[in-house]
């Protein structure tokens, strides 16, 4: 044995990765989605860099971002990392679809408006701990999403008034409208 991590191993991970992703930040338990509404998220495309060769035992915290949202897929990126040092970086699509047919289906509403909620949540903590209206530029890079994505869940949350907008400061070069909960938090 060469000591170093099988290359294919990363693959497993990154799958493991996005099963918590979607457990723990969307809410939505892989086991439900493939039994209870009989739905996978397999790879449709990989592009992989594997940058520096990782030893066993060394201890990687890898990173997801999701670079676009799709009609039934969705892009995203991953970086696993040794401390400060990038050891693979990779970018995946994967696309939603049936168990049954073995085809793509679209993205159901239920799953955009979790990731909605997750926004929503973001900028209510903030206005919690008593930190000023946030811009869609700075969610964005907060929650790794991609701008697209991002709108269109501020949209959402706008029209049903939980969200509202905020002018920039007149005393500032932000140009960006800024969002914080549209009533108080103790009657959402």
């Amino acid at each position: 044995p060469a000591g170093i991590v099988f290359y294919p191993q990363y693959f497993v991970l990154m799958n493991e990765l996005v099963e918590d992703w979607f457990d723990r930040r969307l809410g939505i338990p892989f086991s439900d989605l493939h039994r209870g509404d009989r739905l996978g998220v397999p790879m449709g495309r990989v592009e992989c860099d594997f940058l520096t060769p990782s030893r066993i035992g060394d201890h990687l915290a890898f990173m997801l971002e999701v670079e676009h949202l799709g009609n039934a897929s969705l892009r995203i990126a991953v970086t696993a990392r040794s401390g400060d040092e990038v050891r693979v970086r990779a970018t995946l699509t994967l696309v939603l679809a049936s168990l049954e047919s073995r085809r793509s289906v679209p993205i159901p509403a239920a799953m955009r408006e979790r990731m909605a909620l997750v926004v929503f949540l973001t900028i209510c903590r903030r206005f919690r701990d008593c930190l000023p209206p946030i811009s869609a530029s700075t969610l964005s890079t907060l929650l790794k999403v991609p701008t697209q994505l991002l709108n269109e869940c501020l949209n959402r949350l706008v029209l049903l008034q939980l969200v509202t907008t905020v002018r920039p400061p007149p005393d500032t070069s932000a140009t960006d409208f800024l969002y914080q909960p549209a009533r108080p938090l103790n009657r959402i």
